[in-house]
């Protein structure tokens, strides 16, 4: 996977598209607009009605990006350099998500290198498990070439792998940002994926997957049992933090989770895990940027507050209009507007229209709130950004 990026994201570099950035005041129109972006966000969160739109946009990629080309200006580097940087572009500040924990993995690793690979060796009692990283450098990515787990038979090494993680709380970070960002956004802390979407993302793919599962059933139980038993301490050590905001980062897409094994592995597992965060006074958040028609409902069912990252059509199955009848009443939205639309490929008329109207829709709902899915793509005109910011501070326009 590319970290959860829609294929369209990226369609606009096979075009070769590229742009050039200069930020101007944030001023619009002589206007300087004084918001609370945590305020709006926690008000729709809780149920409530913010004093207008809350609009965060995911910027860490294009940060990143920019960074590794050496084109990032030093006053946007760092935590206190994006906070700079979502005030000036006006937009809220949610992303890059903050570890809560600390992770050590004991078992013996060794890394290999070359220009465009990656490749990562664990040796266990049990077998060498491995893995290949492609470097992407066009897209600033990277994507799986080679699986941790390729079939079955890795299963007994990889539980070993399982077994050495080792969790510590550290919950400094987190904190320190949850001062530092302030009215400018509020950030969102991470716990481990759940045991089946953790699996499919970052260890074995959805083909190696599918046959484990039927091939040894009764062992993926027990697998993912022990990976729930594991995130005890990411979780305790999340619900800690002074943060608002807990994220399930499943990166999900109905077709590859699909409705039957969310029911099956993933929703009882859900409800524990979201009760669990809202008796601590937090507020759950997962990661749905892919295909949302099968899965959206079962997570109303979740006790999820939250659907975060959507990405309708055209990049994904629902219709932006059909999104609250898909997802049905109670659950909280953020997303909305696709990466690919911030980009060269799309015009500014065929952005400020589609804008426009998520916009109305959002409005009229209530209990959305205005997000990119997944996030802006390293040559977007970050004046898009802006314009969504004026969009949602002037209702008649």
């Amino acid at each position: 996977m590319l970290r959860g990026i829609m294929y369209l994201d990226i369609l606009w570099f096979l075009y070769g598209f590229s742009s050039s950035l200069f930020l101007r005041n944030v001023d619009f129109r002589g206007e300087s607009f004084m918001c609370d972006f945590r305020e709006r966000a926690l008000a729709v969160l809780g149920g409530g009605k913010p004093d207008r739109l809350p609009w965060f946009a995911d910027l860490s990629w294009w940060t990143a990006a920019r960074k590794a080309k050496g084109e990032l200006d030093s006053a946007y580097d760092g935590p206190e350099g994006l906070v700079r940087l979502h005030e000036r572009l006006h937009t809220g500040l949610y992303l890059p998500l903050v570890w809560p924990y600390r992770v050590q993995v004991d078992c013996p690793l060794k890394i290999e290198r070359t220009p465009d690979r990656e490749i990562y060796r664990y040796t266990t009692p049990r077998g060498t498990l491995t893995e290949v990283h492609r470097i992407m450098r066009e897209a600033h990515t990277w994507s799986y070439e080679e699986r941790l787990v390729k079939s079955a038979g890795d299963l007994p090494a990889f539980r070993y792998y399982i077994e050495a993680h080792r969790f510590t709380a550290d919950t400094a970070e987190a904190d320190r940002l949850d001062v530092l960002y302030g009215p400018h956004g509020l950030p969102v802390v991470w716990v481990p994926r759940t045991p089946l979407s953790r699996f499919i993302v970052e260890f074995a793919g959805i083909e190696s997957a599918v046959f484990a599962l039927l091939e040894a059933p009764e062992e993926m139980i027990s697998l993912f049992n022990l990976m729930r038993g594991l995130d005890d301490l990411p979780y305790e050590a999340a619900c800690a933090t002074r943060c608002d905001l807990v994220m399930i980062a499943d990166n999900l897409s109905s077709e590859i989770v699909t409705p039957r094994y969310f029911r099956d592995y993933s929703l009882d597992y859900y409800r524990y895990r979201t009760d669990q965060i809202r008796k601590a006074g937090k507020i759950s958040l997962a990661h749905i940027d892919g295909t949302l028609s099968g899965l959206l409902p079962i997570l109303n069912e979740s006790g999820l507050d939250c659907a975060e990252g959507l990405t309708p059509a055209p990049v994904s199955d629902v219709k932006p209009e059909d999104l609250r009848r898909t997802a049905g009443p109670g659950m909280k939205l953020w997303g909305g507007i696709p990466g690919a639309l911030f980009s060269p490929a799309c015009s500014e008329e065929n952005f400020a229209a589609y804008v426009r109207r998520y916009v109305a829709i959002a409005r009229e709902d209530g209990a959305m709130i205005l997000g990119v899915g997944d996030q802006v793509p390293p040559e977007a005109d970050l004046e898009r950004v802006r314009f969504v910011g004026e969009l949602c501070e002037r209702p008649d326009l």
